[in-house]
């Protein structure tokens, strides 16, 4: 019987299935958890923590590699307010605008997983990392940066 039959059989349906992941996904060592970035490297950090612009936004930012070789955006500690179509992008210069619209270059790693708590991003393979100098957190519905970090 695994470690995880053993908890399953005394423990909740969703303790099983987190266990289950964890060991699915190499979190689990020893019967001890360890920290996903155990097998990341930090490729590049935040000069600064996060700047508001048109909205409270704290944390930092780092660019990981996990053992795959996958670029990751991370933000740490990350708080900012709620609002609609909220887009964390990449920007070409270290200052986001308040709009960003036809002002620059940007990519969008996809929408905001939650407005606070560490979060990762996949950076796309293709996307050459020294053509952008931040990191922000853009409303797309009304054209609005909340924040930014200069990477």
């Amino acid at each position: 019987m695994t470690i995880a039959q053993r908890i399953a059989g005394q423990s909740s349906p969703l303790v099983a299935l987190g266990l289950a992941s964890a060991i699915a996904l190499g979190t689990l060592s020893s019967g001890l958890f360890r920290p996903a970035t155990a097998n990341m490297s930090i490729l590049a950090q935040a000069n600064d923590e996060f700047v508001d612009v048109d909205h409270r936004t704290d944390g930092t930012v780092d660019v990981i590699t996990n053992a795959n070789g996958d670029r990751i955006l991370r933000l740490n500690n990350f708080v900012t307010d709620n609002g609609p179509a909220l887009e964390v992008i990449l920007y070409e210069n270290s200052v986001v605008p308040t709009q960003i619209e036809g002002k620059g270059k940007y990519i969008s790693l996809g929408e905001l997983k939650q407005i606070e708590g560490t979060q990762d991003y996949i950076i796309p393979a293709g996307v050459n990392l020294s053509e952008f100098n931040a990191v922000g957190i853009w409303c797309e519905a009304f054209d609005v940066t909340f924040g930014y970090a200069t990477l």
